[in-house]
């Protein structure tokens, strides 16, 4: 072991009611690599087996956003779709609970969880309770609005009906109207009409909104018949690359969520617009490959090579990058 000098040693014993004090030096000791990770380990599992186990404690919110929870009850998730704070993080969490929960729950299943959840929350502080009733009304409207399903959320519709009218309205009544008003506009399942009905198809003879001299049907011709007189190099790049634009936009915002959800997109059944979009999105490539192959002529295969980059060129300008993929894949 190395000790300092002896002049360094006097200096640093003090001095106390005149008797000097003696000082032991003990050697530092390096812990191993393996035993500080276990010790590391062993902190972090503590820590966070103790939040998880103890209901009354009130950890450091950064140490609780850090700590992993993998599984709950669905009365938890309901906890938290109530007292979710700050706001940002509420509606991203309503959002992503309702547009998931056919996957865990039914919607008997939920009722019932927001109906305990207002009823527990009579024995909170009056300054609880208005927060937690605030954000059952927010569960409800977000339901409502943006996540009813008429094929399996109808069958609760009198439930909630009578839920609104009796417990939320002697409690916020303001709130309730509003949901009142949302409930009388849903909208109604027709009979014999199920969710993954394809869309259906305008054949109308309409006039086009971007030109007088081409109409809807015309426009749909250029996907179904390649072989027509019309050359590709008779249309204009920019126009040709927003008929593209607006077919797909169209089958894109009538995808629902729940296409997306389960791996139905796997099944065409069960995901019909899903489907649509890839079925138009290898339209186009084919398109574009029988447009090129089909002429002869080398020269007009690479004016029509050069007029398909432009088209490209265009969509990516717009931002469409389903179609972008589309082209040069061909």
């Amino acid at each position: 072991m190395l000790l300092p000098p002896p002049y360094i040693m006097r200096e640093l014993q003090p001095v106390v009611q005149g008797q000097k004090l003696r000082h032991s030096y003990q050697p530092l000791r390096i812990p191993h690599m393996s035993e500080s990770l276990a010790n590391t380990a062993r902190h972090s599992v503590n820590v966070q087996s103790s939040i998880l186990r103890d209901p009354c404690s009130v950890p450091d919110r950064s140490l609780v956003a850090r700590t992993e929870i993998t599984s709950c009850s669905l009365s938890t998730l309901v906890k938290c779709l109530t007292d979710c704070e700050p706001r940002s993080h509420r509606e991203q969490f309503v959002s992503a609970f309702f547009a998931t929960s056919e996957l865990f729950c039914t919607p008997e299943e939920i009722l019932s969880a927001l109906i305990r959840r207002f009823n527990a929350a009579e024995y909170a502080k009056a300054s609880k309770q208005e927060i937690i009733y605030l954000g059952i009304c927010r569960a409800l409207r977000v339901w409502l609005e943006s996540s009813w399903d008429p094929t399996t959320d109808e069958r609760v519709l009198a439930s909630l009906e009578n839920f609104i009218i009796q417990r939320i309205h002697p409690a916020v009544p303001m709130y309730s109207e509003f949901l009142l008003r949302r409930i009388k506009d849903l909208p109604i399942m027709e009979p014999g009409k199920t969710q993954a009905d394809p869309l259906p198809v305008d054949e109308n003879d309409n006039t086009c909104q971007h030109a007088n001299l081409v109409t809807v049907k015309k426009a749909n011709s250029f996907f179904d018949d390649r072989s027509g007189q019309l050359s590709i190099l008779d249309i204009c790049y920019k126009h040709r690359a927003s008929q593209i634009t607006v077919k797909q936009m169209k089958i894109f915002r009538s995808i629902e969520r729940r296409e997306l959800l389960g791996e139905r997109w796997i099944k065409s059944r069960e995901a019909p617009n899903v489907a649509a979009m890839m079925q138009l999105t290898d339209g186009v490539s084919n398109w574009v490959r029988q447009s090129i192959l089909s002429d002869p002529d080398p020269k007009s295969r690479g004016a029509i090579i050069e007029k398909w980059v432009l088209v490209a060129q265009h969509l990516f300008q717009s931002n469409n990058f389903d179609g972008l993929v589309a082209v040069p894949r061909s």
